[in-house]
């Protein structure tokens, strides 16, 4: 099951989206980006392979 966060890319909604990221879980993040720049870097979501 996938949740669903809107707003991800602000302040409460990056936070949600780290600590989920962070606990394994899938999500979906949506943000029609209104207050926030989409080309501000978003690395901490980018999973690394081993």
């Amino acid at each position: 099951m996938s949740i669903l966060i809107t707003g991800g890319y602000g302040y409460i909604g990056s936070y949600t989206c780290l600590d989920l990221f962070v606990s394994g879980d899938d999500m979906v993040m949506l943000d029609n980006f209104y207050n926030s720049d989409p080309k501000e870097d978003c690395t901490a979501f980018s999973r690394k392979s081993n």
